[in-house]
């Protein structure tokens, strides 16, 4: 009997202790749980497009977080989109959201555009810099063409030194706009750049265009803005230079759409380092992408509705 109720003990000992071990593994999974719990921000956008609950949001392509919900807002009949998050995300309060697509036939995403700011958003935040949708096919189907400026910022060089100058790539390598115009107009393919389209319908040859008196590079220039490639500075002759990234290849190479890609890489100083700069910059800016797609294309993008 004394066996028996040594041997009940003992389980009842052994039940205890697996009881205490598995309640500390849950509060520790609890726990950690609740280090990781997600924020969620809301967003206003005038035109969603085609974005759904669950598409992705991104920065700088890799997955940071979900679209959870999206409504109209009942006050301001606006589109209502509330994004979900890991907490160990930081997204400074400056930063843009805006709803890119990820090709003609795959889902949209929100891409964030990190600014600069040291606050920070928290849960339940409203974000203020929102960019809305634009479809690439009504756009191409109403105009038959498009172009997208894939605009970015570049810094200091890693020796040190500060190219002034805008990059604008067309997915020609800095060795190849290192060649004379005729070899590129000669061994250069329009099927490896990212103006194909622009090239088709133009009378300009694939040099004139990427570095002629009316490409957009020699435009910069004419306005003050030193660019590369453009007359003045037709190639980088060595120097750290981006040709273009993923969006300007996805956009530009597609030959089932007529449409463009441009990447623009701007430096800092007296473009982006003051809110004068960049008042003063988007207006030429603007000025710039008219003057551009009206001598190219003949369509004033000022005169569309």
């Amino acid at each position: 009997m004394k066996k028996i109720n040594k041997e009940i003990f003992l389980g009842v000992i052994i039940i205890l202790i697996s009881l205490v071990i598995f309640i500390n593994l849950f509060n520790s999974y609890n726990s950690n749980k609740s280090k990781n719990v997600s924020f969620s921000l809301n967003s206003d956008f005038n035109n969603v497009g085609s974005l759904s609950v669950g598409n992705d949001i991104k920065i700088h392509g890799v997955k940071v977080g979900e679209v959870v919900s999206i409504s109209l807002d009942s006050d301001t009949y606006l589109a209502l989109v509330t994004t979900s998050y890991e907490n160990n995300i930081l997204i400074p309060k400056d930063s843009i959201f805006k709803i890119a697509e990820s090709g003609f036939t795959a889902p949209p995403y929100i891409e964030i555009e990190l600014g600069a700011s040291k606050e920070f958003f928290i849960d339940k935040d409203s974000t203020k810099n929102n960019v809305d949708a634009i479809s690439l096919e009504e756009i191409i189907n109403n105009f038959n063409t498009g172009f997208l400026l894939d605009i970015h910022g570049h810094g200091v060089n890693p020796d040190g030194f500060y190219d002034m100058r805008t990059w604008i790539g067309y997915l020609l390598t800095g060795d190849e706009l290192d060649n004379s115009d005729s070899y590129i107009d000669q061994n250069i393919s329009i099927n490896n750049t990212s103006i194909y389209s622009l090239i088709n319908t133009s009378n300009e040859s694939l040099s004139n265009l990427i570095r002629g008196p009316y490409s957009l590079g020699s435009l910069f220039e004419n306005n003050s803005f030193t660019a590369l490639p453009s007359v003045s500075s037709p190639s980088p002759e060595g120097m750290r230079y981006f040709s273009g990234g993923y969006n300007t290849f996805l956009y530009g190479t597609n030959r089932n759409f007529d449409f463009n890609a441009i990447q623009l890489e701007f430096p800092f100083p007296e473009i982006r380092d003051t809110p004068q700069s960049r008042n003063t910059f988007s207006s030429v800016f603007v000025n710039i992408i008219k003057e551009y797609i009206q001598t190219h294309t003949s369509i004033d993008i000022l005169l569309i509705e």
